[in-house]
C-alpha cells in the first residue's frame, strides 16, 4: 500500500514539475507570478542562510528518494503479477 501511495504522489509531482517548466520555459508563462503568497514564500526562501538552504535541500532529496523507492517497488510488484 505504501508503494502504491508513493507511486501516485511521485507521478503527480513529476507531471506538475514538467508542466510548470513547460509553461515557464517554452511558453514563457510564469504561473507563480500571479500568486502573491507563492512570491512571498520564494522571497523568504531566497533570504535564508546557506546552512538552512542545505538542510531544506537535503530534506527534499530524502523525500524524493523515499518516493522513488516506493515508486520502483510498486512498479516491480506490477511486473511480478
Amino acid at each position: 500500500m505504501f508503494n502504491k501511495i508513493c507511486f501516485y504522489i511521485f507521478i503527480i509531482l513529476v507531471i506538475t514539475t514538467l508542466s510548470l517548466n513547460f509553461l515557464r520555459i517554452i511558453l514563457d508563462i510564469d504561473i507563480f507570478e500571479g500568486f502573491t503568497v507563492t512570491n512571498n514564500i520564494l522571497i523568504y526562501l531566497r533570504n535564508l542562510s546557506n546552512p538552512v538552504k542545505i538542510i531544506l535541500t537535503l530534506s527534499a532529496l530524502i523525500i524524493v528518494v523515499v518516493l522513488l523507492k516506493g515508486f520502483i517497488g510498486y512498479v516491480d510488484s506490477l511486473k511480478s503479477k
